[in-house]
């Protein structure tokens, strides 16, 4: 669960999200996690579950302290449940021709370098001591911005897997949201979800992943819904015209929809 704050200031501060019902978006991330923490416990799957946190490195020791808190509470109100938190750089992308660029400049560098030394001095000492607390740091994208400001490559902090609206299984950069030919590990329309997460594709792919063997691309993340989009489009016979579509789109209400001020992190 994505939290990228150390209090409730913060967390408005990153997402935008009004109050709702009497609490705000950081009261809700707490109670769903430990809603969800306990339910995991009760069915007894081997899920496990934690909380991202991520930086730009100049945010302020009493951010550091504040995730610690969040982090604390939650293992604490869950009466030690196994659970673990995962720190790394956050990287603001931008296009160049078609091609997304992490935007890492000297200071920028700079700061995420600082990331893993102020979890050491302002996280970790204010942690309670359990073998059910685990702190993850991403060294490795700390690592590669700190020696690669103003790099001009493509760049993602981790990878993950998703599905597209057809069943298929891909591997994905961990911001983007297309597929990668030669990344598909599984087809739900021809498998199940345990065969195919067992099968030696995919385990193949996951060591060329993490042994850096494999790269993941970085894409836009409208692009597959994009190509969902078009293929309903060629599957509707009579389309409506573009004066309906205008006519439509002045009956919706949106003035009660949320707009974020900062989109980098979608």
């Amino acid at each position: 669960m994505s939290v990228n704050a150390g209090s409730e200031q913060e967390h408005y501060q990153e997402y935008h999200i009004e109050p709702q019902g009497g609490l705000s978006s950081w009261q809700v991330i707490k109670h769903n996690a430990l809603l969800y923490l306990k339910s995991i416990h009760e069915i007894k799957t081997k899920t496990t579950f934690g909380f991202s946190f991520v930086l730009l490195g100049n945010e302020p020791v009493s951010s550091y302290i504040g995730m610690a808190k969040f982090i604390k509470d939650i293992h604490e109100a869950s009466s030690g449940l196994p659970l673990f938190a995962h720190f790394r750089p956050k990287f603001i992308y931008y296009y160049d021709n078609g091609i997304a660029v992490p935007e890492v400049t000297d200071q920028v560098a700079q700061n995420i370098a600082n990331i893993s030394k102020m979890v050491d001095k302002y996280v970790l000492p204010n942690l309670p001591k359990s073998h059910t607390l685990t702190i993850q740091k991403n060294i490795h994208a700390i690592s590669y911005a700190g020696k690669n400001a103003k790099a001009k490559s493509c760049f993602s902090t981790g990878w993950a897997t998703s599905f597209n609206h057809l069943g298929e299984g891909y591997i994905l950069s961990e911001l983007c949201g297309s597929k990668w030919d030669g990344s598909c590990w599984g087809d739900l329309r021809k498998q199940s979800m345990l065969a195919a997460w067992s099968s030696t594709t995919r385990l193949q792919l996951y060591h060329e992943y993490a042994d850096g063997v494999r790269k993941a691309p970085i894409y836009n993340k409208l692009t597959g819904l994009h190509d969902f989009l078009s293929s309903i489009r060629k599957a509707i016979k009579t389309p409506m015209a573009d004066q309906e579509i205008e006519e439509f789109w002045h009956i919706v209400d949106r003035s009660n929809y949320m707009r974020p001020e900062s989109w980098d992190f979608i």
